[in-house]
């Protein structure tokens, strides 16, 4: 075979391993942009929000009271403080006995303050005649504020304005309102708690009808804490009663409301 052939026989064997090499590196690069555009697609989805629609249901009971508290005591005004509590001391020991009379328990009694306070004219200095220094003013009569209060736990709320009356002609010339509750709102929290999601639900559907969807399954529940049951409370005209004035009369205990709220989060279908 002649030398010519060879050359040209050489010439193809290295143009074919240079296509073969070009093919597989073209190979190695072309998956690697694939693979990359691959790699990216589960994040995107993972960043979408889940569809939801999250409520707040309310339910509320209305029940009758079955206790009642007030607090109630005596003030004494004198040039004294051995004056004042002393009186202050004569006046509360017939109140107690009100109270014994009246079926209150000793557990249901409690002080819930006891102050002494003074309260005196403002001096003036006077500077003395012939000297350097200056004297004050002979300091008028005070008077002491002397008050003790009690606060009671009233079991039968139909003598409440019985009791009341009664305080106040033993010598009470302090009330600070009469407050209905509840002893255990514990039943009713349960009732209300029903009808709170049943509020829920009727709220999403509403929802997730304006916004042409269906409502799913509950995602999360949760309730909302707002505190004790609603307190019902009555106050006198003036909190500081005149001796030997009356009581306030009729009281009606009406109703109390038991309120409860849950969030819900609903999946949209």
């Amino acid at each position: 075979m002649s030398r010519k052939v060879w050359l040209g026989i050489g010439l193809v064997i290295a143009l074919a391993v240079v296509g073969a090499l070009g093919l597989q590196l073209g190979a190695a690069w072309q998956p690697a942009s694939v693979s990359a555009q691959a790699s990216t697609t589960p994040a995107a989805a993972s960043n979408s929000l889940p569809r939801s629609i999250t409520v707040v249901g309310l339910g509320t009971v209305s029940v009758k009271p079955d206790i009642a508290t007030i607090s109630v005591g005596v003030q004494s005004d004198a040039a004294t403080v051995k004056e004042a509590t002393t009186d202050v001391a004569s006046k509360m020991e017939k109140i107690l006995a009100v109270l014994k009379a009246q079926g209150i328990a000793d557990k249901d009694v409690q002080t819930n303050n006891y102050s002494i306070n003074f309260e005196s004219p403002s001096s003036v200095g006077r500077m003395s005649v012939g000297t350097a220094q200056a004297t004050p003013a002979p300091e008028p009569a005070g008077i002491y504020h002397v008050s003790n209060m009690v606060q009671l736990k009233v079991r039968d709320i139909t003598k409440v304005s019985a009791l009341v009356d009664a305080l106040v002609n033993a010598g009470a010339n302090n009330l600070w309102g009469i407050n209905f509750t509840l002893e255990d709102s514990t039943k009713f929290e349960a009732d209300a708690r029903t009808k709170a999601v049943a509020n829920a639900k009727a709220r999403a559907e509403e929802l997730a009808k304006l916004a042409g969807v269906k409502v799913g399954q509950v995602v999360e529940v949760s309730e909302v804490i707002t505190g004790s049951p609603l307190t019902l409370q009555y106050g006198l005209a003036s909190a500081k009663l005149g001796m030997g004035g009356g009581g306030p009369g009729a009281v009606s205990p009406g109703e109390v409301e038991v309120t409860v709220q849950v969030q819900v989060v609903y999946a949209i279908e």
